[in-house]
């Protein structure tokens, strides 16, 4: 193991986000009308924008904040004042005494006939609560990362200049000319640990419960902590 010692200063997360997406054609939402909506060839197009926001997700979007309400319910057996719904196409927010879970349908800037259904859980109030298999098994394959939010900016110069000076070969870092943000892939490890100037996010792939995320973030901890130059990188709740 390197002796290299770290001079990153210690992350303190700020807000934790178990977050997810799925892609989906535009065409197969139940709002999509044939002949009255006109996919663009490009975006931005805020006749489109403001058709899909409105009026061409609200359906699916409705459905599928419904179907989440009740599994919620019925998996931790919240009364009536203990969980709620609110839907504002494009977005709906289910508010629980254990958390909150934003739900979004969002349009592919790349690619206008596409769009995203993102899903973002975060208050946390005690991660403990993931523990529940029948809450699991509610969530189940919604989300692929977990996401902190650093309670102050992350110099991602300093996060790639203490992996490349690491010997130990623990770890290999990518990056883009603008350094802008890195990946890290660590040895042991499956995922990769993606770094933001205001991020961290461990990253897993789709279709990953709860658990299975807080799982994932505690190997990578691990990994990461066993590393006298990215321990630091472990984010730390601040008080």
């Amino acid at each position: 193991m390197s002796a290299h010692s770290s001079q990153l200063p210690r992350a303190e997360a700020k807000d934790v986000h178990l977050v997810g997406a799925r892609p989906g054609n535009v065409k197969a939402l139940a709002g999509f009308r044939k002949g009255f909506h006109k996919v663009p060839a490009a975006l931005p197009d805020h006749f489109y924008e403001r058709q899909f926001d409105t009026a061409i997700c609200a359906a699916d979007l409705d459905r599928d904040a419904r179907d989440l309400f009740e599994r919620l319910r019925v998996a931790r057996g919240y009364k009536r004042k203990e969980i709620s719904l609110a839907v504002d196409p494009p977005n709906a927010t289910i508010t629980t005494t254990d958390f909150i879970l934003d739900l979004g349908y969002e349009l592919d800037l790349a690619r206008p006939d596409d769009y995203r259904r993102a899903v973002d859980l975060h208050d946390i109030r005690e991660i403990a609560v993931f523990s529940d298999p029948q809450l699991n098994d509610a969530l189940r394959d919604l989300f692929s990362r977990v996401s902190f939010t650093f309670a102050e900016p992350v110099k991602i110069e300093d996060v790639i200049d203490e992996v490349e000076a690491d010997a130990s070969g623990d770890a290999k870092v990518a990056y883009p000319p603008d350094y802008a943000e890195c990946t890290i892939k660590l040895r042991g490890f499956v995922g990769e640990v993606r770094v933001t100037p205001r991020e961290l996010e461990v990253v897993t792939g789709p279709g990953s419960s709860p658990a299975e995320l807080v799982k994932t973030f505690v190997k990578a901890s691990d990994v990461l902590a066993a590393n006298p130059s990215l321990e630091k990188l472990i984010p730390r709740r601040r008080e």
